[in-house]
């Protein structure tokens, strides 16, 4: 199974509270190794200390960059129970001080994300304690803080990035998963199988590449919302013309699709600034979608043949009294048709 490798990039951290009852100081930047959270979910950290889940399925998740795990409510919520009153044993006071100078030392060298994990982990072991006064066994303990968090669900996942490869259903991504993201990639995966996964914080997306090899309907919010989107697609792309987003690039898009946007943009209009890139593989393509793009418009309202020495010629359209659609073709590297509102 290939994994696409992510460059490490910076993530903001999740929150700027630090402990009010533990001092920290001298704080160590150093990242200490992430360990495994499920025996279906691995992690590995490459040399440029990027790191990936991976899931032994048909089809996987990664995560890239920094990754944190954290309850989503910071401490687990238990219900109040009397206090019950004991004999506090002998040399309990001694064995509370040497365990708050290890609480200390962990904390003063570690970085600003773990000591909230640590943070968070302590104080839901003293509540889950306290609300299990029958409990004085440890493995019994531990047995029933598994339990419980089986019960809440998986805690929440800040990633920079996340990549679903051929994810056709929920059996395929065996863990419940929350996914606060910056980025979204997508290939050949059911768009309603993992929206719900996807932490409606996250957006807007920054960036949001989708690869799809069947009818998809794009008219989804989360594609709306990101800055910049890619399809490479090779079937129908359902809701294209509705987009929202400014800057959108195509791998490819039959002519059909091309009249259908700037026809539902002549009738709705578009927002100034707006970009759309479709790439083809031949001159020849781009030449022939130009042709028939034009024979199609040329009666369009404040038609207008264009020419421009560094462009294929091509024409604008009116869109309003103050706008106007340019569509002409880029010859490079790539050969690409631009639909641009100005």
């Amino acid at each position: 199974m290939k994994t696409v490798k992510q460059e490490p990039i910076e993530f903001e951290n999740q929150s700027d509270e630090t402990p009010k009852a533990i001092p920290l100081e001298n704080q160590n930047q150093t990242q200490p190794a992430m360990r495994p959270i499920d025996k279906a979910l691995s992690m590995s950290q490459n040399s440029v200390g990027s790191h990936e889940l991976l899931l032994p399925q048909q089809g996987f998740f990664e995560a890239s960059s920094t990754t944190h795990f954290q309850n989503s409510n910071g401490t687990l919520p238990m219900a109040s129970v009397p206090v019950v009153q004991q004999q506090t044993p002998p040399n309990f006071d001694e064995d509370s001080r040497q365990i708050s100078h290890q609480i200390m030392r962990v904390a003063a060298n570690s970085t600003k994300d773990r000591q909230d994990c640590f943070r968070q982990l302590l104080f839901a072991t003293v509540f889950a304690f306290e609300s299990s006064p029958t409990c004085t066994n440890v493995e019994e303990f531990f047995r029933m803080m598994g339990e419980r968090h089986a019960k809440k669900g998986r805690s929440s996942v800040n990633v920079d990035v996340a990549v679903f490869n051929t994810v056709k259903s929920s059996q395929d991504i065996p863990v419940k998963l929350d996914l606060k993201i910056n980025r979204l990639k997508t290939v050949y995966s059911n768009l309603e199988v993992f929206l719900p996964m996807i932490n409606p914080r996250s957006l807007p997306l920054t960036d949001l590449s989708m690869v799809i090899e069947e009818p998809t309907n794009v008219d989804h919010g989360i594609v709306h919302s990101a800055k910049h989107v890619y399809f490479g697609a090779t079937d129908d792309l359902i809701g294209l013309e509705k987009l929202k987003t400014k800057n959108v690039r195509f791998r490819f898009l039959n002519t059909t699709d091309v009249i259908g946007i700037i026809r539902y943009w002549i009738e709705n209009g578009k927002e100034v600034g707006t970009e759309f890139l479709i790439a083809y593989s031949r001159n020849y393509c781009l030449r022939e979608v130009m042709a028939d793009l034009q024979e199609e418009f040329h009666r369009a309202r404040d038609y207008s043949e264009e020419i421009n020495e560094h462009f294929m010629p091509g024409f604008s359209i009116s869109l309003s009294s103050t706008s106007k659609l340019l569509v002409y073709g880029i010859e490079k590297v790539v050969d690409e048709l631009v639909l641009k509102v100005m």
